[in-house]
């Protein structure tokens, strides 16, 4: 146990120290269209996904109905499986496994069982999406994303393809995360963009299909977990990503919806709204 812990930690120590990815770098470089997220990378013959996280990959308040009165999740988890893992899994016919531990930071005890776990998961890709708990014990942003920075090393040496996720609003109850969940995410954005991996942006979703200050998609007035809609969101804006689908277009949705072989007006997130001049240029067209 002892010798595996230094091991651990010697790994997360050396990533840690791997420099971010020059954003010169990567705009010098030739544009290629992005190789498919979807690939069998590891080469047993399945394309398998790892959903890493805290009590939101878990699920918790998954299958509460909007409007239900909910004050609090505390030591609560689903039996089964749950959140967007599930959702993925049933959805795309893809194998997710939901690795989502409540109560987890990402600084502290996130990093390390990412680099316990992850390397020797049979996974092609893996989802990361924490840091709700860290604005929970107000962690300092830095360390959030030198943790998350070198969680993305791990998975990139261990052959898998990461995918990173912002963190979902908070509201009412919980409404004063919010100060550090938008530090995290800004964070979190910029780490995709110089890592150049996909970004799901679940924070973005919500932002546009909901007041902020009273959320449909939270589990009301606990405010810090989706409620059964909330997860279809999240599970909609993994999905597009792993699809590569801008699903904040204009036609996002119709674009996932198609791809899915879903009816329209499956899709639950909203696209980003049209600037008033570009909306009144399209009318008169």
């Amino acid at each position: 146990m002892i010798f595996n812990r230094i091991i651990i930690s010697c790994t997360v120590f050396f990533l840690f120290l791997c420099p971010l990815l020059d954003s010169t770098m990567l705009s010098a470089q030739e544009e290629e269209a992005p190789p498919p997220l979807l690939a069998d990378t590891n080469g047993d013959g399945m394309i398998t996904i790892a959903a890493f996280g805290d009590s939101i990959t878990r699920g918790v308040g998954d299958f509460v109905p909007v409007g239900e009165f909910v004050d609090d999740f505390t030591g609560i988890s689903p039996t089964g499986e749950a959140g967007y893992p599930l959702r993925v899994e049933l959805t795309m016919g893809i194998s997710v496994a939901n690795l989502g531990k409540p109560g987890e930071r990402d600084a502290t005890g996130g990093v390390y069982r990412f680099a316990a776990v992850i390397p020797s998961h049979q996974s092609d890709i893996v989802v990361i999406s924490e840091g709700t708990n860290d604005a929970q014990f107000q962690t300092d942003p830095n360390k959030v994303y030198r943790a998350t920075q070198a969680m993305i090393n791990i998975a990139r040496a261990s052959g898998k393809t990461p995918v990173l996720a912002t963190i979902p609003p908070a509201c009412c109850m919980r409404f004063g995360l919010n100060t550090w969940i938008e530090n995290y995410n800004v964070g979190f954005r910029e780490l995709a963009l110089v890592n150049d991996i996909t970004l799901a942006d679940v924070n973005h979703a919500y932002a546009n299909t909901c007041n902020l200050e009273e959320c449909y998609l939270l589990n009301l007035p606990e405010g810090a977990h989706p409620n059964v809609r909330g997860y279809d969101v999240i599970a909609e804006v993994i999905m597009a990503a792993l699809l590569q689908i801008p699903i904040f277009a204009p036609d996002g949705a119709v674009q996932l919806q198609t791809a899915l072989g879903q009816p329209d007006f499956t899709a639950i997130t909203r696209p980003d709204p049209v600037p008033a001049a570009i909306a009144r240029t399209n009318a008169v067209q």
